[in-house]
């Protein structure tokens, strides 16, 4: 029902924006001196609309620093896709969805799909949802100590300096293992029959 008035020359065009696919024809048309009937009004312009891709990103998950963790974007739209994310990591000719990947952040890292494109549009911002928070965890660390000389059947403490989240299980290379430690450090008595070196 759009009328453009006032046409000063041929062609008459104009823009359109149709949210679904549309087929536009002339329903009337009048010159400076008549009106034209229905057969004088031929051809149409059919405006096929794609939808825009769309994701949602997931895999939230918590890891120990250098280990490793898949994150994925849920895709619709016509694949292949090309994926990008926010850590500038790209994903092209993604053949089916998801679009899934191996993430090994050194720190705790939030990843978002930051691009999008189909096989036939490219996706705006409202239409990349979701996150992955992958949370890293430090490794535990240990710095043994407690070097001594001591008589046959005397004994003396060795220790453990720990860093990371207690509790510990801390295993000595005589193959005692102490568990649940809820402090640092781990401290244990030993008395070896003969020199010996302790390590964790």
């Amino acid at each position: 029902t759009v009328t453009q008035n006032g046409v000063a020359s041929s062609p008459a065009t104009r823009s359109v924006s149709p949210s679904s696919t549309t087929t536009y024809t002339v329903t009337a048309l009048t010159d400076a001196n008549c009106t034209a009937q229905a057969g004088d009004r031929t051809g149409s312009a059919v405006v096929t609309v794609n939808p825009r891709p769309t994701s949602v990103a997931s895999g939230s998950a918590t890891i120990c620093n250098g280990s490793s963790t898949s994150i994925s974007a849920a895709l619709t739209g016509t694949g292949p896709w090309n994926v990008t994310w926010s850590d500038t990591v790209t994903q092209n000719g993604v053949a089916s969805s998801p679009a899934t990947r191996s993430v090994s952040p050194s720190s705790t890292t939030t990843y978002t799909v930051t691009s999008l494109t189909d096989a036939n549009c490219t996706a705006q911002s409202g239409d990349r949802t979701g996150s992955a928070v992958v949370t890293v965890n430090p490794r535990p660390t240990s710095v043994a100590s407690g070097s001594a000389t001591i008589c046959n059947g005397g004994s003396t403490s060795i220790s453990a300096a720990l860093t990371g989240t207690g509790p510990w299980n801390v295993t000595w290379s005589d193959t005692v293992t102490q568990n649940g430690v809820a402090s640092s450090p781990a401290t244990r008595s030993v008395s070896p029959s003969s020199t010996t070196t302790y390590t964790v």
